[in-house]
């Protein structure tokens, strides 16, 4: 398992047809002197989101990535393969996401493997540690979803899954850019500092960057009332829906200055 740097053979059994399955180590040990290194850092990222409606949407990555061993022949990624509210197997087609390419920075295709959650990219040579390598993933489906992946409110998040290519955790910061287009009524929040936001007679797009290396990149959309004010010379926006009044947003920007 690249995740966690270890080998091992198992059986897996599954009881009275339920989903859980049960596995039975065989046998178990630590792949020596990488353990403690992420297989590959991700230094910088470029996304772009474009919601065709409150369920689906194209994305695209373009990754500049650092593999952390010489001679790495496998890039791994934590992506999502579904947002189903009520099955986790992977495999489930409800709420699926599809990579449809996977391309090197000069536009060559890449094999790859989207599985468990994963997605796992093969060089065209063996990468040495520290060079620096461009891909660009581009990705579609309904994973436009509330927290609990349903879409019984109004609005959608982006935050608590990996909807984007990225290391395990322990990796290092990256910086990025951030393009979100979204249809009316569902005001974007992203990220970031905000760059651009402009309303169409369809929809809003909003452009957001971090040159601080950051580790989670969380989208919003949902049908807000945005409240603007400057206190101490800081600019605020409120985002708020249901029981948001004015009195709350004016009491929100004042607890944050």
């Amino acid at each position: 398992r690249l995740r966690t740097f270890d080998e091992g053979a198992a059986t897996y059994r599954s009881l009275f047809g339920m989903e859980p399955r049960f596995a039975e180590i065989l046998a178990f040990q630590d792949i020596p002197d990488a353990r403690d290194r992420p297989g590959v850092v991700l230094r910088h990222v470029d996304l772009s989101l474009r919601a065709s409606d409150r369920r689906s949407a194209s994305l695209s990555a373009r990754l500049e990535v650092e593999p952390t061993v010489d001679g790495q022949r496998l890039l791994r990624f934590a992506l999502l393969n579904q947002r189903d509210p009520r099955m986790r197997l992977w495999t489930s087609p409800e709420n699926a996401l599809h990579v449809r390419a996977v391309t090197d920075g000069e536009g060559r295709a890449l094999p790859f493997s989207h599985r468990h959650n994963e997605l796992m990219v093969e060089p065209p040579e063996p990468a040495a540690a520290g060079s620096r390598r461009m891909l660009r993933v581009d990705y579609d489906g309904e994973i436009l979803t509330a927290l609990d992946c349903e879409r019984g409110d109004q609005y959608i998040e982006l935050c608590s899954v990996p909807w984007f290519p990225q290391p395990d955790h322990e990796a290092p910061p990256f910086t990025y850019t951030l393009t979100v287009v979204t249809p009316k009524p569902y005001l974007p929040v992203a990220s970031g500092t905000t760059t651009a936001f402009k309303e169409t007679d369809q929809g809003f797009e909003l452009e957001s960057r971090s040159t601080t290396p950051a580790r989670w990149i969380g989208v919003f959309a949902g049908r807000y009332r945005l409240h603007e004010a400057t206190e101490g010379g800081v600019r605020y926006r409120v985002h708020s829906y249901a029981m948001g009044t004015r009195a709350t947003q004016e009491g929100l920007v004042r607890l944050g200055a």
